[in-house]
């Protein structure tokens, strides 16, 4: 009897903790995998650009990718094995790769082929077009750790091609004798040539010209430095890239990440205004040869060299390293009044605005982070006007935020809308119920740019999507 009231003591314990967790657990499963319908019912699972690449025979359903994720609901476990959830949120930290235990997960760019918005690359970033690069977003990975890896990966395999070169590979210089025919004719030649700014002479001919002065650019350049390489950075703007757009004393997160000539970024998180520093210090420190307010109009490559025109003048390198970005120009909100000054189109310093009603167009980071930043100020009414019913292409953190303004009714919010017109002082939005009419001092637009594409694909460079024959090259 008494053996028998201590298996039943065991069984009822076993039962007491195995029960809960098994209904807890469950109940998990299922709300994972409505997440997952819903994710492919707004078209959210498809990633923008890198996302975790999961083996599927590998994978035993740990869990652990899920806890380590930073920007939450981009992978769930769904009856037992890893799944993406929300691709468009992943940015690419890439915690969920090293925390895997089994290495069954991959952060990546995956089959590129068909993707019309993201050009094919060699795995040293090198285009369809030999002798020019791409570095950091406009490659399609996000981070400011990645852009400075990369421009500094792509300048040091510029180096190794420098290296290895010989007298042989510059052009062929003729032999000719002082006084004969040959020689007046190819002096004649390059007299007319220089006359017409078809060329330069040798010492003008760079190892490499840089286009963006962000950090891909800036690391890109530093690399340059250090190896003792000729160049020049070159931006429509001013040095810090992206960065520049930030609004103020946004955080930043990196990761550790080296930056050539000066070392490591050792924090998980910087704000915009330390890295702007940092950056600009860098450029004094080194003295770089940057020009900034200077557009690239084109780059044409001809018998081996490279030719960057742009606004003010036109540059001649062997190797050129792309690292504008992929903002691009920004979206209008096409509809009468968009030309009122009180229409912007990026946020720097929140505190600008106090006692205004305030009108946020855009549902993605950049909007949400301008709604975050407008409804702390004083006396701010704070409206956002977005043309779907939620906000799910955001990061965790601007997510909990905004959804913590809806909760407190501290913002309002005008889903499944649009802007029809801009009045002097007020704005139209249509809405499901019809056109309504609300007051308003300033509008911040967010709703994203259009990417250089098109630019891009009059240089030569191929994207996934163009159907051309892509040779040996293979997308990262």
């Amino acid at each position: 009897m008494e053996q028998l009231l201590v298996w039943m003591g065991v069984t009822a314990l076993v039962l007491a903790i195995f029960v809960p967790y098994f209904i807890s657990h469950r109940r998990q499963l299922f709300a994972t995998a409505e997440r997952r319908k819903e994710a492919h019912e707004l078209g959210i699972h498809k990633p923008k650009a890198q996302f975790p690449m999961i083996d599927r025979s590998k994978c035993i359903g740990c869990g652990s990718c899920v806890l380590a994720c930073p920007e939450g609901d981009v992978i769930g476990v769904v009856w037992g094995t890893a799944e993406v959830i929300n691709g468009m949120r992943c940015i690419g930290h890439g915690f969920c790769e090293k925390v895997c235990p089994v290495g069954a997960l991959k952060v990546g760019m995956g089959d590129i082929t068909s993707r019309p918005d993201i050009p094919i690359l060699s795995p040293v970033n090198e285009t369809t077009v030999p002798g020019m690069f791409i570095a950091g977003e406009l490659g399609g990975l996000s981070l400011i750790r990645n852009a400075i890896a990369q421009g500094n990966m792509v300048v040091e395999e510029i180096t190794k091609r420098k290296g290895a070169s010989t007298r042989s590979d510059e052009p062929a210089v003729h032999k000719v004798q002082t006084g004969s025919s040959e020689l007046n004719t190819a002096l004649t030649n390059i007299k007319n040539d220089l006359s017409k700014n078809k060329i330069t002479t040798k010492g003008d001919i760079l190892d490499v010209i840089i286009v963006g002065a962000g950090p891909a650019g800036l690391s890109a350049a530093l690399t340059a430095i250090k190896n003792e390489l000729s160049y020049i950075v070159v931006d429509e703007k001013q040095v810090g890239g992206t960065i520049l757009h930030y609004p103020r004393q946004k955080v930043v997160m990196t990761q550790p990440v080296e930056i050539p000539l000066f070392g490591w970024l050792t924090k998980p998180e910087y704000s915009k205004e330390v890295l702007m520093e940092t950056w600009e210090a860098l450029v004094g420190q080194f003295n770089m040869q940057v020009v900034t307010g200077t557009g690239v109009q084109s780059v044409r490559k001809s018998d081996g060299m490279f030719e960057v025109a742009t606004t003010s003048k036109s540059y001649y390198s062997r190797q050129v390293v792309l690292a504008m970005g992929r903002r691009g120009t920004p979206r209008k909100l096409e509809c009468p009044g968009e030309e009122l000054p009180k229409v912007m189109y990026q946020l720097v310093d929140a505190r600008s605005y106090t006692d205004k009603h305030m009108l946020v167009v855009g549902g993605g980071d950049s909007a949400v982070e301008a709604v975050v930043g407008l409804a702390r100020q004083s006396g701010n009414v704070v409206s956002v006007s977005y043309r779907k019913s939620a906000f799910f292409r955001v990061k965790k953190k601007n997510e909990d935020a905004i959804n913590k303004l809806l909760a407190s009714k501290s913002i309002l919010p005008f889903f499944d809308s649009e802007v029809v017109e801009v009045l002097p002082e007020s704005v139209l939005l249509k809405t499901k119920d019809g056109v309504i009419e609300i007051p308003n001092d300033f509008i911040i637009v967010q709703i994203g740019g259009t990417p250089p594409f098109e630019m891009l694909r009059g240089m030569g460079i191929q994207f996934g999507g163009d159907q051309k024959p892509i040779s040996s090259l293979t997308a990262v």
